[in-house]
């Protein structure tokens, strides 16, 4: 009876520990999107499981929102993204991939309405004030993309996109020095946002 016990006993440990790594396994394709539509599906098992609550569970729409906006399906990323708020309704990462999915749908006030609730949540959130300074760049709202730009500079000098981006607003507001220089600039930082 005793070995039939010890062997009950391992057997379950070696089944808590499977399902362990199991889920641990979903967990990393859920969150690095090398793989969207095997990330969805392991967010997914993750959500359906019931096993996590709080800050996890939203963590898990969060991730499988990305998952959906990576692959351009914006509206499927906006509701996940809502459930994700509907749990942890101060996950700043959340209010800037919604304003994202808002962005890539040209929706620029519902976007910078995310950007404003992600910055009052994390004052130092470079990607949100690098996301509301595009927004009012697509507004033509040059004076308030250069405030937002300016800020990001403050928070990373060394933000390429940032400069890019400034430059454009100078740009749209006539400024041919000043763009030129944050132009340079950008461009000296990251290659990559050199025009083609």
């Amino acid at each position: 009876m005793r070995i039939i016990t010890t062997v009950a006993a391992t057997l379950s440990i070696w089944a808590l520990t499977a399902a362990a790594a199991a889920a641990s396994a979903d967990w990393d394709k859920c969150a690095q999107q090398d793989d969207l539509d095997g990330g969805i599906a392991a967010c997914t098992r993750i959500i359906n499981a019931g096993a996590e609550k709080g800050h996890n569970l939203a963590m898990a729409f969060y991730d499988r929102g990305n998952n959906y906006k990576a692959k351009g399906d914006n509206e499927r990323a906006i509701l996940d993204y809502n459930q994700a708020l509907s749990i942890d309704p101060n996950y700043a990462s959340v209010y800037n991939n919604r304003a994202v999915a808002y962005f890539n749908k040209s929706d620029y006030d519902r976007a910078i309405a995310d950007y404003n609730k992600s910055i009052a949540i994390d004052p130092k959130h470079l990607n949100a004030y690098i996301g509301r300074g595009d927004c009012y760049l697509q507004k033509k709202d040059y004076d308030q993309a250069i405030i937002d730009l300016n800020k990001a500079i403050a928070l990373d000098p060394k933000s390429g996109i940032s400069y890019k981006f400034r430059s454009l607003a100078y740009k749209g507001k006539g400024d041919e020095a000043h763009a030129t220089a944050d132009y340079n600039r950008a461009v000296q930082l990251d290659p990559s946002q050199a025009d083609h």
